[in-house]
């Protein structure tokens, strides 16, 4: 079979130099689900990648809105 990857947002790139960030704006995606922030942290520190400048400057602006998100989703994202 013939495969073919199609990456519209650079993905690729981002990976092969161990680089996390969002697709569109940071705060956007994370202003969509604050979970993300963590998420994103948890991402870098397992796979040892280094976060995006805006990415990064996103989710230090945002952290204090994890308050928002339910203690049970926090809890199963630290534990992971």
């Amino acid at each position: 079979a013939n495969r073919k990857l199609i990456d519209l947002v650079g993905g690729k790139k981002d990976l092969d130099r161990k680089v996390l960030r969002t697709v569109g704006l940071a705060e956007k995606r994370f202003g969509e689900d604050y979970l993300r922030i963590l998420r994103g942290a948890r991402f870098a520190a397992q796979l040892g990648f280094d976060l995006d400048s805006k990415t990064f400057a996103a989710m230090t602006q945002l952290a204090p809105q994890v308050t928002k998100v339910s203690m049970e989703r926090v809890q199963d994202e630290v534990h992971k």
